[in-house]
């Protein structure tokens, strides 16, 4: 059974001073396709995927596989990508400018059966600009609470 997933990127730059489009990385046949996400009031950027959910025989934590999931096992993790502003859409094409890693390893088996069950998507925050108020990259740090099952 899928497991939604919602990540909500927290006032990232406007991206036109930058040369840029932020988007949420997904795995296709022949490389990389960008997956814009939702712009909502106040600057916020929404993204949401699905992904499979699982233990592995003696594990305790969940491990994760899916079109936008990258990483080992155990360690697995997002992209949200930042691509020059001239490359078309959803195309497929270069890593960008930055990739910001959003980490999946804080995400607990429990939290996976009660979205499971109440139908509701695991959600994340991050922030979208970095410290100089440029654009992020590198593992990012998740807002607290971290990851938490929709409460609505």
């Amino acid at each position: 059974m899928p497991v939604t997933l919602r990540i909500l990127c927290v006032k990232p730059p406007a991206p036109e001073p930058h040369g840029a489009q932020l988007g949420l990385q997904k795995k296709v046949r022949d490389g990389r396709e960008i997956l814009p996400g939702e712009a909502l009031p106040g600057g916020d950027r929404l993204f949401i995927c699905q992904c499979e959910a699982y233990l592995k025989p003696g594990s305790e934590r969940p491990d994760f596989r899916g079109d936008c999931v990258y990483g080992k096992p155990g360690d697995r993790f997002l992209y949200l990508v930042w691509l020059p502003a001239d490359t078309a859409e959803g195309i497929t094409g270069p890593y960008g400018h930055r990739r910001m890693k959003i980490p999946l390893t804080s995400i607990t088996w429990e939290q996976v059966e009660q979205a499971r069950s109440t139908g509701r998507p695991l959600e994340v925050a991050v922030s979208g600009m970095a410290r100089d108020g440029g654009i992020p990259g590198g593992t990012v740090p998740l807002l607290h609470p971290g990851w938490t099952v929709n409460a609505s």
